[in-house]
């Protein structure tokens, strides 16, 4: 049995392709966002000012995919600060507290952002592609 021929035009749309060839990888993800996360923070450590050995730290848990490469989620800190006072349990000092008095309603926002998009797939390619944009917008501003 002979296949008719395809018209010209249903041929030229198969070949076009919507999304682009190949995969984001969790490196690709991880320096534009930080990159979005430094320019927003000018290059300069949120807790002591420091432009010095700056680090990519997030509020909550990078396990959670969906709000890893989520700008909110994320600041900037020079090493001493991301170890000795992020990561590290010291007497006297709240970590959560001191981010909400610095960044009023974004670990609100950051925890209703998870809840809405909890258990959805994350687009690699437009997340890729939003923080590409975020990063323009930011330069140009």
């Amino acid at each position: 049995m002979k296949r008719s021929p395809m018209p010209k035009r249903a041929r030229r749309i198969r070949r076009r392709r919507l999304v682009l060839k190949g995969s984001v990888s969790d490196k690709d993800l991880d320096a534009a966002c930080r990159a979005v996360v430094f320019a927003r923070d000018g290059y300069r450590c949120v807790m002591c000012g420091t432009d010095k050995n700056l680090q990519w730290s997030h509020v909550r848990n990078r396990s959670y995919k969906i709000i890893k490469w989520w700008p909110p989620n994320s600041k900037a800190l020079c090493s001493g600060c991301h170890k000795f006072k992020w990561h590290a349990d010291r007497p006297g000092f709240d970590k959560l507290a001191w981010f909400r008095s610095k960044f009023p309603g974004r670990l609100e926002q950051i925890d209703q952002f998870y809840l809405d998009n909890k258990g959805k797939k994350l687009d690699r390619w437009l997340t890729l592609l939003w923080l590409q944009q975020e990063l323009k917008r930011l330069r140009a501003a």
